[in-house]
């Protein structure tokens, strides 16, 4: 009996150790490399900044000078702040919808809280110093869910982007409350003809020109940029982003992508 109390205990331990962490199996958390252009990215990303408890992931940027290591044709170099970002591993779609429950990072840290960038970016994420080896905008496309700038004071705006295959910005942006304190619901809906854009059930920008047109997979990152805001105020951090859920369904509502973070679905 003891034996088998022990055996249970040990499973029990496995199984929440197991949960605490991120999935690998449906992301990557990005170690090192950042992008010198066009974002002339500040952060080094690293794996310790990324963390799941509770149902909750989290990423966190912090103030602190690092050699960050950088990809196949840049890097390492110093980078004074650092912070996470994961994308995931395999899985990518065409048409469907895509959601999740984020509360923002704060002051300083420009948040790609939720966006997609085509497949053919995913075996090379990170390892260029321009973005998938100079395939983005065309033909590997952008799609940003919900994007944040955050200034001081406080961020009630989403901004909302995606490229089209002509590399030309279509912008959008949604009103709501302040992002880095309160929970909100990002969603897109996207079809042949159409990106429809919703906060928290509310459709706030709808796209019917340039649709991208190829497979995309999820990101969520940090990221602080060379002249985007000026230099964030080192007093300001750490600062960190919540991912409650990610869930995708295709065409047809059908799922096929979720991660509860090791919550219960809602």
């Amino acid at each position: 009996m003891a034996t088998k109390c022990l055996l249970a205990l040990l499973a029990f331990s496995c199984l929440v150790q197991a949960q605490s962490g991120l999935d690998t199996s449906k992301w990557t958390a990005v170690d090192g490399g950042w992008i010198d252009q066009p974002n002339a990215d500040q952060i080094c990303n690293l794996a310790s900044a990324v963390s799941v408890s509770e149902g909750v992931l989290t990423l966190t940027a912090r103030h602190q000078t690092v050699v960050c290591k950088g990809g196949i044709d840049y890097g390492p170099a110093k980078r004074e702040w650092t912070g996470g970002t994961i994308y995931a591993k395999s899985f990518s779609f065409l048409y469907g919808s895509i959601e999740a429950r984020i509360k923002s990072a704060g002051y300083g840290v420009h948040s790609g809280l939720l966006w997609m960038m085509g497949s053919g970016c995913q075996p090379i994420m990170y390892q260029h110093s321009n973005w998938c080896n100079h395939t983005w905008p065309n033909p590997n496309n952008e799609i940003d869910v919900a994007e944040m700038k955050p200034a001081s004071g406080g961020l009630t705006t989403v901004y909302q982007n995606f490229f089209g295959d002509a590399a030309k910005w279509h912008d959008g942006s949604g009103q709501t409350t302040d992002v880095s304190q309160n929970w909100h619901v990002y969603r897109l809906d996207w079809s042949a003809s159409a990106l429809v854009f919703s906060i928290d059930g509310v459709a706030t920008t709808k796209f019917t020109t340039e649709i991208p047109y190829r497979p995309m997979f999820p990101i969520i990152s940090m990221e602080i940029e060379n002249g985007s805001g000026g230099r964030p105020d080192p007093a300001a951090f750490p600062q960190t982003m919540q991912v409650d859920y990610v869930r995708v369904w295709d065409a047809g509502g059908k799922s096929i992508f979720s991660d509860e973070f090791g919550g219960a679905p809602q």
